[in-house]
């Protein structure tokens, strides 16, 4: 299911890290193995622990194909940015000294460098060299981006511009829970939100961003198959809210209590706002982030490994996946579905003939579209699309009766 420009991170505990490897080489080959990141998760020991106190997980990341997946930068901090503290009010923004020397030895870099403040010359130390040329020197003397100290009589160092440096920081290996957030965080998280949740260590928000900001862009769409508390549709609520972006999310729960008393609620707050759990009942209100979300429930396949309709398949669960595939959006909990005409959509009325449905009979042979069933199906002053197995109208009959009409099942859109 992903994009050929896609990844995924898969968190798992030291038990199994090993198992996992092995299993995503064969699935996704050992050359598309991008990293495994250790995630700081705890934040102090546990005394109970039998032999060694677990203080990481692992994420480990794989590419569907590395040459085509581009990891992104992780944002600057005030904490990397407050090195740039000079400034010399020449428009070229603030800068930090850096060391002018380099270990790699060449003869073009030893040379004197002269203080125009001290006229001292200052050569590199014996053995190393300068990391610019002699030319690149006077260049950078005349502009004023050689560095001799805070009373002008020091050596000589460059001056490192901001501008110049890279405007997000690449991402390390290690993740420490003071950048990402630990398990007690996540369980603080959730508790605020839902009292008395069933999970142990859901996984804090900062790390589930920090995923998302390195792997995705703006108007991506994000699947999680293990969701959970739901962390990571929060998670994408608020960087679509801080950044301005258009993520979606698919989040899949197996289990239908916590998927509507947890993860589903969960979203519901982040978006619509809520009220912090306090054990004295007076909790801080927070705003809603805005966005939202669709609740579906998962049904029974609708079409066989052939593309067909399923045998058994209803019509109101086939007209319900039609109307939704054609525009979009779902259908009415309360449609009852009991005619051919199963809902209407910006001025376009939709038909399903199908298992013979017409009213309340069913009729031998109502799967084909003929005059006589035409004749018999709910009128609607529109342009109108019919699914049917077959047509027996000409062109020019369906032309005139504003009539588009889709083949069952090659006409169904099945994704």
């Amino acid at each position: 299911m992903l994009k050929k420009n896609g990844a995924i991170f898969i968190s798992i505990d030291d038990n199994e890290q090993a198992n996992l490897k092995l299993l995503l080489d064969e699935v996704f080959g050992p050359n598309n193995f991008v990293t495994n990141i250790i995630w700081e998760k705890n934040y102090s020991p546990r005394n109970d622990a039998r032999y060694f106190s677990a203080a990481h997980d692992f994420i480990i990341c794989y590419a569907k194909n590395k040459n085509s997946w581009v990891r992104n930068l992780l944002p600057r901090s005030e904490k990397q940015n407050k090195f740039y503290k000079f400034d010399d009010a020449d428009g070229r923004g603030p800068w930090r000294p850096d060391n002018i020397l380099v270990k790699t030895f060449t003869e073009s870099g030893v040379f004197g460098i002269i203080n125009p403040n001290s006229g001292i010359e200052y050569y590199p130390p014996k053995g190393s060299c300068y990391r610019i040329t002699k030319t690149k020197a006077e260049q950078l003397l005349s502009e004023n981006k050689i560095y001799f100290g805070k009373d002008g009589l020091g050596k000589p160092q460059l001056k490192r511009y901001l501008a110049e440096v890279k405007q997000g920081l690449v991402p390390q290996t290690i993740w420490k829970y003071e950048e990402v957030g630990h398990n007690q965080d996540g369980k603080k998280e959730l508790n605020e939100m839902i009292e008395g949740n069933v999970f142990d260590s859901p996984k804090p928000v900062r790390l589930l961003k920090q995923i998302i900001k390195l792997s995705t862009h703006s108007n991506d769409i994000i699947l999680d198959s293990f969701s959970g508390s739901g962390t990571t549709g929060q998670a994408i609520v608020e960087l679509n809210k801080e950044d301005g972006g258009n993520r979606k999310f698919i989040l899949v729960e197996l289990e239908e209590k916590i998927a509507k008393e947890v993860t589903a609620e969960r979203l519901k707050r982040v978006v619509n706002g809520y009220t912090t759990n306090k054990q004295n009942g007076n909790g801080d209100k927070v705003e809603g982030l805005g966005g939202g979300f669709r609740y579906c429930n998962l049904g029974e396949p609708l079409f066989d490994k052939f593309g067909n309709v399923r045998q058994g398949v209803k019509f109101k669960e086939l007209a319900r996946h039609i109307f939704f595939s054609e525009n979009g959006v779902p259908l009415s909990e309360k449609a009852k579905l009991n005619t051919p005409l199963i809902g209407t959509y910006k001025g376009v009325a939709y038909y399903l003939l199908f298992n013979g449905i017409l009213g309340d009979k069913t009729v031998n042979g109502g799967n084909v579209l003929t005059s006589r069933i035409l004749e018999s199906l709910p009128k609607h002053n529109c342009p109108k699309i019919i699914f049917g197995e077959s047509n027996r109208l000409s062109a020019a009959r369906l032309k005139k009766e504003n009539i588009v009409f889709k083949q069952i099942p090659y006409e169904i859109k099945t994704s």
